[in-house]
């Protein structure tokens, strides 16, 4: 798995994501937020293209 940090923009991440990396965290997905915030975040975040939220991840209730 590749991990990349700072995705900035949706252009970065389909370049990173065309080079194999699958998996990132940055401004693009999000601005950073409060914890309590993070499960309406993610319920609510589209992935564009391959980009998805990783599989297995949970968030407690």
């Amino acid at each position: 798995r590749v991990v990349a940090e700072g995705i900035e923009s949706e252009v970065v991440w389909n370049l990173l994501a065309a080079m194999g990396c699958n998996q990132g965290q940055g401004y693009f997905m999000s601005r950073p937020i409060p914890a309590e915030q993070l499960p309406m975040w993610m319920g609510k975040w589209v992935a564009p293209g391959k980009a998805v939220l990783v599989p297995g991840v949970t968030v407690p209730a």
